[in-house]
């Protein structure tokens, strides 16, 4: 009996473990079971949690003491779509990666506007997204007064109203002698103040300038709205302008005394220097090649730098000998040289360095120097030059004529004779020659002495002697002196 009933205890335990439920069911990633029987072929069905949804949902079934899955299912976040457009504000998404169950988007307003939602966020639920839209208006600028004298040019500015975002305000003054103090144009920032304070306008004065190396010309202290303004400067120094006019920006142009310089002249007939510019009084040397001068006709010339400028000037020019300004007494063989052009020919009254011509003079004039000449450096070389060779009337002699036709000029070499009056005999040569505009020195007429010697009349001239022998029997020399005999016999 007691055998019999230990037998029955195991066989009862060993069914109760055939027998046996198959304990909780497994977990499904967001959702629960529907029942919580366990037993042997016992079915449970999932649901998914709020703000999930699935396509079809899992099963189970409690075979041999295990949960077998018979249906695969998967619950899956819930779509909330897209969380709306919120004019003039951005949003980001700060959970989730997608618009699903359990996202959050902030909206963040764009510059000049704030928010006037008490929510800034909207958040995916399981019935869609939270609360409305949050929405933005523009930051405001406070009205101000404007000043005396101010206009507002460009931009809406009413009465007690303020100015959103972004509006631009453009200021002038009433009166072309007032400027404007402060910024000519202010906007409205994103933070609702404005750019820069309203401006003012105050009358335009200048003050008097302090003027390196210079100084004003006149004891005033200021200056109104386009007085001008009389400036010079110290030796050495010049202006650059005139003078200068007060305007709103101020003196225009400024007063500015700069030093005199000179640059570097831009010849490689300057001599060796680095400097690039020169002070008053410097110095350079110019030298120009063969065949050209400077501006006063040398080969070498030291320049000076001046207030003008170089001075002599910064040339170099071809050394050419003008015939067209010469004096027209003077005739040039050749008179013009023949220059190509291209295809054709011009002709020139110059004649270049070192170049030989001949000249000649006119009728009536005669050259002074060889009449074969050279262009050269001062011009030709020798000058040309023809000297009047004309004469005027002969001189007139006492006591005597000339014979010859009534002329105003004679010509060069031109001859003329001369002849004596009765009783008057010609002492030097009775013809005299035109030479070079004067005459050969005219011959005299002098009285004739008159003697009767034995019967015999003897003539004597002025100056010649003879001599006699008196009735004495005496010798003596008598003289003619201008018809007067001297030493007679006694």
């Amino acid at each position: 009996m007691k055998s019999w009933l230990l037998f029955f205890s195991l066989w009862s335990c060993m069914a109760s473990l055939v027998s046996s439920d198959c304990g909780s069911p497994p977990n499904e990633l967001n959702a629960y079971p529907d029942s919580s029987q366990n037993t042997e072929g016992a079915t449970i069905t999932y649901s998914c949690h709020a703000g999930y949804v699935s396509g079809r949902r899992s099963k189970y079934q409690c075979q041999n003491g295990a949960w077998k899955r018979t249906i695969s299912g998967r619950c899956t976040p819930k779509q909330c779509g897209h969380p709306g457009d919120s004019l003039n504000a951005d949003f980001n998404l700060k959970e989730k990666d997608d618009f699903i169950f359990g996202a959050r988007v902030e909206y963040v307003c764009k510059e000049g506007y704030q928010m006037a939602s008490q929510l800034n966020f909207r958040q995916c639920l399981a019935d869609g997204w939270s609360n409305d839209v949050p929405h933005c208006e523009v930051v405001m600028c406070p009205h101000e007064p404007i000043a005396e004298n101010v206009i507002i040019t460009s931009g809406t500015y009413e009465d007690d109203h303020p100015v959103p975002f972004g509006n631009v305000l453009q200021f002038d003054c009433k009166n072309a002698n007032l400027k404007l103090n402060g910024q000519r144009e202010i906007y409205c920032t994103a933070e609702g103040t404005w750019s820069n304070p309203f401006p003012t306008c105050k009358e335009i004065i200048c003050d008097k300038p302090d003027i390196t190396a210079g100084y004003v010309q006149s004891g005033k202290a200021q200056y109104k709205y386009k007085e001008r303004l009389l400036y010079a400067c110290h030796k050495n120094f010049k202006p650059t302008g005139v003078s200068s006019t007060c305007t709103e920006q101020g003196w225009n142009p400024v007063p500015v005394c700069e030093s005199f310089t000179c640059e570097r002249p831009n010849t490689e007939y300057v001599g060796n220097t680095n400097n690039s510019k020169y002070i008053i009084d410097e110095t350079i040397d110019l030298e120009c090649p063969k065949g050209y001068k400077t501006k006063t006709n040398e080969q070498r010339e030291t320049l000076t730098c001046t207030e003008s400028g170089w001075q002599p000037p910064v040339l170099c020019e071809p050394i050419m000998c003008s015939i067209n300004e010469q004096d027209r007494r003077i005739v040039f063989n050749p008179s013009r040289r023949l220059i190509r052009q291209g295809w054709s020919f011009s002709h020139s009254y110059s004649f270049p360095y070192e170049e030989v011509i001949q000249y000649s003079c006119t009728d009536g004039f005669k050259p002074v120097t060889k009449t074969q000449i050279t262009c050269r450096l001062k011009g030709w070389d020798p000058s040309p030059k023809c000297i009047d060779g004309r004469c005027s009337l002969p001189p007139k002699i006492d006591n005597g004529d000339i014979q010859y036709d009534i002329n105003s000029w004679y010509k060069h070499g031109a001859e003329v004779t001369y002849q004596c009056k009765e009783n008057y005999v010609m002492e030097g040569d009775s013809v005299i020659q035109c030479s070079m505009g004067v005459w050969s020195k005219p011959p005299q007429c002098m009285k004739a002495c008159y003697l009767k010697i034995q019967e015999k009349a003897i003539i004597l001239k002025h100056g010649n002697e003879v001599k006699i022998l008196c009735p004495s029997g005496n010798p003596t020399t008598i003289r003619c002196e201008n018809g007067q005999i001297l030493n007679t016999c006694t």
